[in-house]
């Protein structure tokens, strides 16, 4: 059997480029909160997470050992999450404990938001919650009987800055807050790396050269 030794140099080439653009992402924060208090849901107002912190208002860690609001209530040790308007009437934001230092390119927000699963009686309100990284914002407003919905949203950065990243249980007019609040849960942001055009012309030659080393062959 003849083997073409270019053919294989370029192969692997093309290999390790492609190998390299696709692992090439930066987490910057990945947080699911069931490392929490242990993994159990805590009774009242919450302040003791490892990433965030409540700049306003009351936020409540639930799930296993405290409100357990997706039934049926089967949920074990580490299954918790947050309620972003908490046990004092407040309705909460929650706040990155440090800014992102965020270089220009392409960034992935994921999170999970769900209603507050307390019924569709008009006297548990929908919540809206406001999103803010940086620059860019959304709002976002559940039923109280939505379920966990994954968003999903690639952000642009111009230039480099440092930016928090916050969920806020927005007040309505006279209304603060009345214990009810939307449900967040798995938080990921993610630099996502696009190839310089360095890199992608260097791709291109690799996988020119394999093209040839083919018809050659």
């Amino acid at each position: 059997m003849h083997v073409n030794k270019s053919l294989i140099g370029i192969s692997v080439l093309g290999f390790a480029l492609v190998s390299a653009m696709a692992h090439a992402d930066l987490t910057l924060l990945d947080d699911n909160f069931n490392s929490e208090n242990g993994g159990i849901g805590s009774f009242g107002d919450y302040t003791g997470f490892a990433n965030w912190t409540v700049t306003a208002g009351t936020v409540d860690l639930v799930g296993y050992g405290s409100w357990d609001l997706f039934p049926p209530q089967t949920n074990t040790v580490g299954d918790v999450y947050v309620d972003l308007d908490g046990s004092a009437y407040a309705a909460g934001t929650l706040r990155s404990k440090i800014p992102f230092h965020l270089t220009p390119g392409t960034l992935q927000l994921q999170f999970d938001l769900a209603g507050s699963q307390r019924g569709k009686d008009d006297a548990w309100r929908p919540n809206v919650v406001r999103v803010t990284l940086g620059d860019w914002s959304g709002d976002f407003a559940p039923q109280a009987e939505d379920p966990m919905r994954t968003y999903s949203f690639a952000i642009g950065v111009p230039t480099e800055t440092d930016a928090y990243l916050s969920f806020q249980n927005m007040p309505d007019g006279t209304y603060i807050g009345d214990n009810i609040g939307a449900l967040l849960d798995n938080v990921k942001l993610t630099s996502v790396s696009i190839p310089e055009p360095a890199t992608l012309a260097l791709l291109g030659l690799g996988l020119a050269g394999l093209g040839f080393s083919r018809r050659k062959q």
